[in-house]
């Protein structure tokens, strides 16, 4: 069965992948803000959802492809976020440009219920996105990034995986004393 996949956010970015998604072959279900957005996609053959909790729960993988950080809060956390409606080993992908404190927030809050994110900025713009010819730079475990690769691979032509998502707190370094 194919990887089932949850798209939010349509704008001149997320459309076109959303679509490169559909043209190979993966199940899409998408929601963006405003509803006209969705309407060329449900044509290609995505189905549409009623909010990113609808999305998330028939959805292995959730992107999104949103504003900034408080986007992504909203979409993520919110009363009828991705958060409501996401299942314990789902994967939760960002491709928007945000704050590294709001990565760990989401990360850490998604964490807790059994969920991973990764955070996977991407460059090339609309052109890129359209040409399936993206530049990932992906930020989570090896083999959550492992397991999005073929995924991603529909609209990027580069995915470099370049760290871990850190804990919101990073742990003190060991103090020297002054006889070392």
């Amino acid at each position: 069965m194919a990887t089932r996949i949850g798209f939010i956010g349509l704008g001149t970015m997320g459309s076109p992948m959303a679509r490169r998604l559909l043209n190979a072959g993966y199940p899409v279900m998408v929601w963006a803000r405003r509803r006209e957005a969705v309407t060329s996609l449900v044509a290609a053959g995505a189905s549409a959802g009623d909010s990113p909790a609808d999305v998330a729960s028939n959805a292995d993988v959730v992107m999104t492809m949103v504003t900034d950080t408080k986007a992504v809060e909203e979409v993520v956390l919110g009363e009828r976020g991705i958060a409501r409606g996401a299942r314990a080993g789902s994967l939760v992908v960002d491709h928007s440009t945000i704050a590294p404190d709001g990565a760990r927030r989401i990360a850490n809050a998604l964490t807790a219920q059994g969920v991973e994110m990764l955070d996977a900025p991407v460059s090339g713009g609309s052109a890129a996105a359209e040409a399936g010819t993206l530049a990932i730079m992906i930020g989570g475990s090896a083999a959550a990034v492992e397991r999005i690769t073929p995924v991603l691979s529909a609209y990027a032509k580069t995915i470099v995986h370049v760290a871990r998502v850190v804990p919101a707190r990073w742990p003190k370094p060991a103090t020297r004393s002054a006889r070392s």
